[in-house]
């Protein structure tokens, strides 16, 4: 019999029947092997088939664990992914780290090589001072209609800005030289001018067909 065993029956004595003095062993037995486990336990150190006891500040060093739970779910996320989320400060961009907004669904900064919009590239957007405009253009080269103006939707809730050019490889000659757009609320408005002759310089009204490309500015 194990030394608490010898003890607890010099305790309640060597008169127990069988059964007795087996369960007297078996409660011995138990102690002891718990017993064994806290020898040269450090507080805050984990160490291999020994009870686990925390520290002066409520920690232990390292615990090696295969699969932990939290409210019997698996956390199944690697030691990399969760490291992803340290240091992490909601509304400040960290390298290498989890993107997190601020309480106002804001971040500082993000490096973005291709921002994307409903799967459409959105890259080139406007920054600086025109901050927060957007851009409306051709999608492919508009020809005048001779009205003169001539007119077409820019798409654009506020139109602030508009620049239109001529589309030609050749000096456009006593033809359509000049072209001036005017804002005209939903539309542009496009007038066309070319000299009087070879001789006289003076711009007046064209009734041309020449294409041009647009660029509109505007909210």
């Amino acid at each position: 019999m194990s030394a608490i065993g010898d003890r607890l029956k010099a305790v309640f004595g060597t008169a127990w029947h069988t059964n007795s003095n087996n369960c007297l062993e078996q409660i011995a037995t138990e102690i002891e092997n718990s017993a064994d486990a806290a020898p040269d336990v450090t507080p805050g150190t984990v160490a291999a088939n020994k009870t686990i006891v925390a520290g002066a500040t409520k920690n232990v060093d390292t615990l090696d664990i295969a699969t932990p739970k939290i409210g019997g779910v698996a956390v199944t996320a690697t030691a990399a992914e969760l490291n992803a989320n340290h240091g992490v400060t909601p509304g400040t961009a960290l390298a290498s780290g989890t993107v997190v907004l601020d309480a106002s669904k804001k971040i500082d900064v993000l490096d973005i090589t291709q921002l994307k919009v409903g799967g459409t590239d959105k890259s080139n957007v406007i920054i600086g001072d025109a901050g927060g405009y957007k851009i409306s253009r051709s999608a492919a080269p508009v020809a005048l209609d001779g009205s003169n103006p001539t007119s077409f939707a820019h798409g654009l809730t506020t139109c602030v800005a508009v620049f239109v050019q001529l589309v030609g490889s050749a000096a456009p000659g006593v033809s359509t030289s000049v072209l001036t757009p005017v804002v005209n609320g939903a539309n542009i408005d496009v007038y066309a001018w070319k000299p009087t002759s070879n001789a006289n310089p003076t711009l007046i009204a064209s009734t041309g067909t020449e294409t041009f490309n647009w660029i509109a500015i505007g909210t």
